[in-house]
């Protein structure tokens, strides 16, 4: 089970990795992109390495 509505924060992606399987993040990334001026993608890159991280060390609120 992925959530994908509403999720741009990695407080977002930490809250609801205790209960889903993953994060879809789709319009703050292209919006992130779309002001990236220096056309570099060094923002987005540590936008989504935040992401990555608050998924680290994650106990499921749920038990299948």
């Amino acid at each position: 089970i992925v959530a994908g509505f509403g999720i741009k924060t990695p407080e977002d992606v930490a809250q609801i990795s205790n209960y889903a399987d993953g994060c879809v993040i789709g319009s703050e990334i292209i919006r992130r992109i779309n002001c990236d001026t220096a056309h570099d993608f060094e923002g987005v890159t540590n936008y989504v390495r935040g992401l990555k991280n608050a998924t680290k060390n994650k106990t499921r609120a749920y038990k299948l």
